[in-house]
């Protein structure tokens, strides 16, 4: 395995820890998907939900931090969406973002994998639906992680 895919290994199960039980606000941990679109949002059965996106993997000597002889930067850019039944303020929302922020930050360095995550951005918006509302929760950041010259 890569170090790339051992890092999403650890990001879905860090994800799917997302739930009441285990201290957060929501369950969007129930359900994780990678790669899952929707051109307006997954069945109401699968909410709350958790999607996450991994973009373009970029390798090199770029970066704050140069790498030592033999090494080269990664930078895995991820999106995330998220859909939960809301209420007209937005508040299972705003607990959603609180739960990603929380979660991302408890991973950590991914098990050692990664050096950091950088560029943590995320929003919400409330939408009404035929039975009430609901929220479309979106973050995005970069995983940050060194690796030999040539291994992803």
């Amino acid at each position: 395995m890569s170090t790339e895919l051992d890092i999403l290994n650890i990001l879905e199960t860090t994800l799917r820890g997302v739930t009441v039980s285990n201290g957060y606000q929501t369950d969007a941990g129930s359900s994780v998907f990678k790669n899952l679109e929707y051109e307006t949002a997954p069945e109401n059965d699968l909410w709350p939900c958790s999607i996450y996106f991994p973009g373009e993997l970029t390798s090199g000597t770029d970066g704050d931090t140069p790498p030592e002889l033999g090494e080269q930067n990664n930078f895995l850019p991820i999106q995330l969406e998220g859909y939960v039944v809301d209420d007209e303020r937005g508040t299972a929302g705003q607990q959603l973002k609180e739960d990603w922020r929380k979660a991302i930050t408890a991973a950590g360095y991914f098990n050692g994998l990664a050096e950091r995550v950088q560029d943590y951005k995320t929003s919400a918006e409330v939408r009404p639906g035929a039975e009430g509302y609901w929220s479309y929760v979106s973050a995005s950041f970069t995983i940050f992680f060194v690796t030999t010259w040539g291994e992803m």
